[in-house]
């Protein structure tokens, strides 16, 4: 049967599930055995163990680096050879640059004036190859935010967050579609408090920042999760998109 190869790294599909990967594969290192399974895998007829393996091989370091280049040289599948190379290419890669890998913020209430907002700042990312730079934040750990992707896809993010809790976001970078390794931020996000003012970060700059914030809630006619579905600018209207 003939399969259809994938270009991976150009769409970057699954950019979710590609961090929590790297994540896993940091708390429990593969042996020769469980990497060589991978690497079979790639050329299965199965899509989805396809993507599973190429998920899982991405998570490597790069001690594995001389395997993946023997792979790819005993390979004679096409799509296996091509799955190998990207993800060789993205071990190699550099990875991408945040300003804070971890930010704490007081939660914001509905109806509050100057509400506090958390910034995922990647600006400081730069060009290498003299190709635009195209950014995505994802929500890998927390309770869903709900964040509109649209609104993530931008160097720096503000967000407003309604429910304290500690949240986890990936921020992807690619330059003429090849795809940095991510970067991580950690945002805490703390009850109202009287203290909680000395604990929070000095503010960043605004400049720059697309709001992606959480939906404020709703006084009356609350959805089920308790959230408003409208629009929300916490930097307001002339805030650079």
């Amino acid at each position: 049967m003939t399969r259809t190869i994938v270009f991976l790294l150009v769409a970057m599909p699954w950019l979710r599930s590609g961090a929590l990967a790297e994540e896993a594969a940091k708390a429990t290192a593969p042996d020769e055995v469980q990497v060589a399974r991978w690497v079979t895998q790639l050329a299965a007829e199965d899509y989805d163990a396809r993507e599973a393996a190429s998920r899982s091989l991405m998570g490597l370091d790069n001690t594995w680096l001389p395997k993946l280049r023997e792979a790819i040289e005993g390979s004679k599948d096409a799509e296996q050879r091509e799955r190998l190379k990207q993800v060789l290419s993205y071990l190699e890669s550099e990875t991408a640059v945040v300003a804070e890998n971890r930010v704490i913020v007081r939660v914001a209430r509905r109806g509050e004036k100057n509400q506090p907002f958390a910034v995922l700042d990647g600006r400081q990312n730069k060009q290498r190859e003299g190709g635009d730079l195209s950014f995505q934040w994802e929500q890998i750990k927390g309770a869903d935010l709900r964040l509109k992707r649209e609104n993530l896809a931008k160097a720096g993010v503000g967000l407003r967050i309604y429910q304290p809790g500690t949240y986890k976001f990936a921020l992807w970078v690619s330059e003429n579609g090849r795809l940095r390794r991510p970067a991580y931020v950690e945002v805490v996000v703390e009850p109202p408090a009287e203290n909680v003012a000395a604990n929070v970060a000095k503010e960043p700059s605004k400049e720059g920042l697309r709001e992606a914030s959480q939906p404020e809630p709703k006084e009356t006619n609350e959805n089920a999760n308790g959230h408003d579905l409208r629009p929300f600018n916490p930097l307001g209207e002339d805030a650079p998109r």
